[in-house]
């Protein structure tokens, strides 16, 4: 290294920090570990999990992951992450959290939302309750609203519909109050 490299190194984090912008190493998906079993503790296999990774900043955007457990009631998905050039200014870059919910035909379904990574570093043990109905997570992404899942209730004989980000009763639409499938009408 010459002797003038030898000063202007140092002064690099210095420049950055003028300029008004910075890299940030982001995880867009953390990896996590699901474990999901009836009230007997019997695992539960092709049970549904829909995974969300969500900004919360001024122009927000989502990703969706769908995947079932195996036999043995797991299931897991891969951490991903990038690096992003953030401007240091109020609201500038992708900030993630994350949310999950698990459904199969016979139970209740779950979830939780607005979590950090932390949260992902065990695994998630999860217990569904058996149901007559069948309870299937929406994920919401209307634009006056937070994003969230809903929960539809409907019975066996019902068919579904899938739109784009959603599934569709033919008739009416029941959405889940709570995170345990508990349902109130949609008028």
């Amino acid at each position: 290294m010459t002797k003038k490299m030898k000063y202007i190194v140092p002064l690099i984090p210095l420049l950055i920090i003028l300029q008004g912008c910075m890299p940030l190493h982001t995880t867009l998906r953390p990896e996590a570990h699901f474990a999901v079993f009836d009230e007997m503790g019997n695992p539960v296999k092709s049970a549904r999990i829909t995974f969300v990774s969500y900004t919360k900043s001024f122009v927000s955007k989502y990703k969706l992951y769908e995947f079932k457990t195996n036999k043995y009631g797991k299931a897991s998905i891969s951490k991903k992450s990038f690096w992003q050039t953030i401007i240091l200014a109020p609201d500038q870059g992708d900030f993630y959290q994350w949310s999950w919910c698990i459904d199969k035909d016979g139970y209740q379904a779950i979830y939780e939302h607005n979590l950090e990574e932390a949260e992902f570093s065990k695994e998630k043990r999860i217990t569904l309750k058996a149901s007559p109905s069948h309870a299937i997570c929406n994920w919401v992404d209307r634009e006056m609203e937070p994003y969230h899942f809903e929960i539809i209730e409907k019975s066996h004989n019902q068919k579904m519909k899938r739109t784009k980000n959603s599934w569709v009763l033919p008739e009416r639409q029941n959405f889940g109050d709570s995170h345990t499938g508990a349902t109130s009408p949609l008028i």
